[in-house]
């Protein structure tokens, strides 16, 4: 349809978690990707602005995962983008990628109470992936 063509044609930017601007050299490296911080504070800036958002929710929660069958979608609590979306009045795109596990390997390199404790203070992942 005309209005989906629309939506498409609007600039769009790919989100990262926060932590992930903090850590020296992975900063650039999301940035050459092309994602932004996932703030809400930048969400809402770059919505005003009429760009596309592109969010992976399950994102940092996914990439810890190493102990869990694959294949679950993990939301969790993360549905500010929901809210925001609704308060912003733009359309929310429902996409889940299954399988990208496969192409790589998850591996623990820390011990499971250091790793639990990033996952839960930073939301940031501590796994490698080969």
């Amino acid at each position: 349809s005309e209005r989906l063509a629309r939506f498409f044609r609007r600039p769009w930017r790919m989100l990262g978690a926060s932590v992930l601007f903090r850590i020296p050299l992975v900063r650039e490296m999301t940035l050459w990707f092309g994602a932004v911080d996932a703030g809400r504070s930048n969400c809402e800036r770059l919505l005003r602005a009429g760009a596309t958002v592109v969010v992976w929710p399950g994102g940092l929660d996914e990439a810890n995962s190493v102990d869990e069958p694959r294949g679950v979608v993990r939301l969790r609590t993360r549905t500010g983008f929901i809210r925001l979306a609704v308060r912003s009045g733009v359309p929310v795109l429902p996409m889940f990628v299954f399988g990208e596990l496969d192409a790589v390997e998850a591996v623990r390199l820390l011990p499971r109470p250091l790793a639990s404790w990033l996952k839960r203070t930073l939301r940031a992942s501590s796994n490698g992936f080969v």
